[in-house]
């Protein structure tokens, strides 16, 4: 079984980094996110929003299908 690390301070993920005490016994730092890491982030939630955007009008598009296929075969 792999010995997991053990936080001691700081967030995992945040952009301060954190640090923990290493299966060797020694204490290790690990660095937060950069301007760089943080603007690739910002790239990716903007693209996951217009995919969500496109996916709610699709399902929109797709339920007026439905709606006038059944109006159509009832008329």
């Amino acid at each position: 079984m792999e010995a997991r690390p053990i936080v001691i301070f700081g967030n995992i993920g945040s952009d301060a980094g954190y640090w923990y005490l290493g299966a060797d016994g020694k204490i290790h730092h690990v660095p937060g996110w950069n301007p760089e890491t943080m603007k690739a982030f910002k790239v990716i939630e903007e693209n996951l929003a217009i995919l969500e955007r496109a996916s709610k009008a699709q399902v929109q598009i797709n339920e007026g299908l439905g709606k006038g296929i059944v109006g159509g075969a009832a008329a």
